[in-house]
């Protein structure tokens, strides 16, 4: 009776294994590996690795639109030269190139249209001439910049799509 039992727990407990392995295939996720692996059956392993090319392929493109964006603001005359910036999702890299000798500034990136939303970095406030430079991850949205000494006239906004 006991080795009836037995039998019985490991047949439901492969039946389990293959449902989990079913339906990580068909979410396309990678644990379905990990189970075929425990298990040792062949067929359920050979399958999963099926979803892992797809995986890869759909990969390829998001790591392609995730580039890197650079972007150039320069601070001269107490005002930045552009209001308007846009960039990919993804690494964006904001260069703040301060030519105003003896004034300081900043770049501040706030999330949302106005510098009231959460704050997603800075750069130090330094006199110019000097240029540096922040690198922030950014998702499809609109987001505020400003110099955080002159709020009123070094203000902007990016545009990431």
């Amino acid at each position: 009776m006991l080795n009836g039992k037995t039998t019985s727990h490991r047949v439901a407990q492969g039946m389990l294994v293959a449902l989990a392995v079913t339906a990580a295939m068909a979410c396309g996720g990678g644990g379905g590996e990990k189970s075929a692996g425990d298990d040792g059956a062949k067929a359920p392993a050979a399958a999963a690795t099926a979803p892992s090319q797809p995986a890869s392929t759909v990969a390829a493109p998001t790591t392609a639109s995730a580039a890197p964006s650079s972007l150039v603001l320069v601070a001269s005359n107490i005002l930045f030269d552009k209001k308007d910036l846009s960039a990919a999702a993804g690494t964006v890299t904001l260069d703040l190139d301060n030519q105003d000798a003896g004034v300081p500034h900043n770049l501040h990136v706030f999330s949302g249209t106005s510098a009231t939303g959460a704050s997603l970095g800075a750069t130090a406030l330094e006199a110019g001439p000097i240029r540096q430079s922040l690198k922030l991850e950014l998702a499809k949205g609109q987001y505020s910049f400003v110099c955080d000494v002159h709020p009123t006239t070094m203000t902007g906004t990016i545009t990431v799509g």
